[in-house]
């Protein structure tokens, strides 16, 4: 009963008011479009009751928040991926540079001269951060077998895996 006595006050106060705009906008060339607007409200407003009689509002109102949260949740995943994955590349990069800081120190200890290193790290998670091979290149004549060996048992990798060139 409680529907029905809003349906009829809601009607009754929309009734007023689009005769107070109609009556106010007379021979405007607007008039055709709030006629279009003032229709369209009426829909509403005629609609409105049996949308809460059948709780189309309640359970439209649960699935928009259920949809919403999904949509939130989904957007933060990304971006935490994307950071996790941004974080993990430059773990890799500062780790790298360290290990390459770390070679040209064991090439001074032997008096080596290194002009450049390459590394690869291993991105997996199993052994994230594992050098996998390393690169060098040497200025001068020094010993290339006794430094690949050094550097093989520094960073406990196979020779095969240890370039010094």
């Amino acid at each position: 009963m409680e529907i029905i006595k809003e349906a009829v006050q809601n009607l009754v106060v929309y009734l007023i008011l689009v005769t107070v705009i109609l009556n106010l906008v007379k021979t405007s060339s607007y008039k055709k479009y709030i006629e279009l607007f003032t229709g369209l409200v009426l829909i509403l407003i005629l609609f409105t009751p049996f949308a809460k009689l059948l709780s189309v509002d309640e359970s439209f109102g649960s699935y928009w928040e259920a949809n919403q949260f999904s949509l939130e949740t989904r957007d933060s995943a990304e971006f935490i991926y994307e950071a996790e994955e941004n974080t993990r590349n430059e773990v890799l990069w500062l780790y790298s540079k360290k290990v390459e800081e770390r070679i040209a120190l064991l090439g001074e200890k032997n008096g080596i001269t290194v002009e450049r290193v390459e590394t690869r790290l291993s991105p997996v998670e199993e052994g994230f951060g594992t050098v996998e091979k390393i690169e060098v290149w040497i200025l001068g004549e020094g010993s290339r077998k006794k430094f690949r060996e050094i550097l093989a048992e520094a960073f406990e990798l196979p020779k095969s895996q240890v370039a010094v060139k």
